[in-house]
């Protein structure tokens, strides 16, 4: 969902279906790497 601030005051309002954006994925990076560390400690079950 987005922001409904970052909506009004980005290009968000202008993006249409099949528009190309670019997508950031430190954040998402961050969890897989956290996830696999934790997942990694129990012996992989």
């Amino acid at each position: 969902a987005i922001i409904p601030y970052t909506y009004e005051h980005t290009n968000f309002r202008d993006i249409q279906p099949g528009d190309t954006v670019n997508l950031e994925f430190d954040i998402i990076g961050k969890y897989i790497a956290r996830y696999a560390k934790l997942y990694a400690g129990r012996g992989g079950e």
